[in-house]
């Protein structure tokens, strides 16, 4: 769903006038104080001195909402809290909106990490849980449990802050899409996924009604690091 239109918007729609319309903004966490060639998922990191302009550019772009959610990670909770003062609404926290889980890989450097372990991962990226930790396709499931348990009755916009691992989940799930599209899309720190999608009524598959969906991708940080 990436294109070279202005302003990052790209949009496919497919009118399903008897779903429910809801609305999904996905926000990546600011920039975090560590090196680009640090392994981290569930590591809790702290953010850099520049912290507050971050957020603030980040903020700039985001609609008022009356729901936020957000990984239990410092690095999201600060976004997502300066989100909910703004808008006077509670902030939820939930453990499955954390980054991928990296096992005895957390915290160690990329190049410390032996070469047929991370060449056992890039063979199998879906299945293979690097360092002990968590399979991308165990990171879809509890995505996937999430967002059925907790945004499907809204019928309304909700913020979500997390990171770039859930929120490829998520935006693959909203758009319909299988597991394995979920590498098509890289968001950078700050960014934002604004998804309009419209929910199957209930005991109707959602491959036989597809969802409207509208994507709008803001780059509100420089997308550079490869990390969460």
């Amino acid at each position: 769903m990436h294109g070279g239109c202005r302003g990052g918007l790209v949009s496919a729609m497919e009118n399903q006038s008897e779903c429910r319309a809801e609305r999904f903004v996905l926000v990546r966490h600011t920039r975090p104080a560590a090196a680009a060639t640090l392994c981290y998922g569930r590591a809790d990191l702290a953010l850099p001195d520049g912290w507050r302009a971050d957020v603030a550019a980040c903020m700039a772009g985001l609609p008022p909402t009356r729901r936020v959610y957000t990984s239990p990670s410092m690095r999201c909770r600060v976004l997502a809290r300066e989100i909910g003062r703004r808008d006077g609404v509670e902030v939820r926290v939930d453990d499955r909106l954390q980054e991928l889980d990296f096992g005895r890989w957390e915290g160690r450097s990329w190049d410390a990490i032996p070469a047929d372990e991370i060449d056992a991962w890039k063979d199998d990226l879906l299945d293979y849980a690097p360092g002990g930790g968590e399979s991308l396709r165990m990171l879809w499931a509890r995505v996937q449990r999430w967002r059925e348990d907790i945004l499907a009755p809204l019928g309304e916009r909700a913020i979500v802050v997390t990171h770039q691992g859930p929120i490829r989940a998520l935006a693959a799930q909203l758009c319909g899409q299988p597991v394995e599209r979920m590498f098509t899309r890289r968001v950078p720190w700050g960014g934002v996924i604004d998804i309009d999608a419209a929910s199957a009524p209930r005991g109707r598959p959602l491959r036989d009604r597809p969802p409207r969906v509208s994507v709008i991708t803001h780059h509100t940080a420089p997308s550079r690091d490869p990390s969460r």
